[in-house]
């Protein structure tokens, strides 16, 4: 059998995971047949919408070295978002924050900050949805009236 796709570490952000063999409410790994001898792993990553018992924390701010190429030190500007619709959806949107501020200036098009990412997601309110404090962010998730956004569809 000739695979398409294979993945030979797995890592897991939480700690009883791996009891529960490769399958977990969290993590899911299947083999497809395609036929013709070609198989592909599929990686099925199913995050909480909610951060985990304890994540609501007061998160210290830390002094970063200087980007030095002649030391090898090399300081990303990444936005630090709080956790909004998910860590799939927070992580992506950091992501492309990043671009956004720096080589894709059109990842995030909004008014707020003059159209450029803002390095953290306090320019937007927090929400009651069904009961929960949720943060917002324009790039994990949009919300019609957030952000001047006044229909629905793409971000900024």
């Amino acid at each position: 059998m000739r695979s398409v796709l294979t993945t030979g570490q797995y890592v897991f952000a939480q700690e009883d995971v791996s009891t529960g063999g490769e399958n977990s409410p969290y993590f899911t790994r299947e083999i497809l047949d395609l036929g013709d001898g070609i198989s592909l792993e599929k990686a099925i990553i199913n995050g909480p919408p909610t951060p985990p018992p304890g994540y609501d924390y007061e998160r210290m701010t830390v002094a970063l070295p200087e980007s030095d190429s002649v030391a090898g030190v090399a300081t990303l500007a990444v936005p630090a978002f709080n956790w909004s619709f998910g860590c799939t959806a927070t992580s992506a949107s950091m992501i492309a924050g990043y671009y956004d501020r720096t080589s894709y200036p059109n990842m995030y098009t909004g008014p707020t900050n003059g159209g450029v990412m803002p390095m953290n997601n306090s320019s937007w309110p927090d929400v009651m949805i069904n009961g929960e404090n949720r943060h917002q962010c324009l790039l994990s998730a949009t919300r019609n009236g957030l952000d001047g956004r006044d229909n629905p569809g793409a971000c900024g």
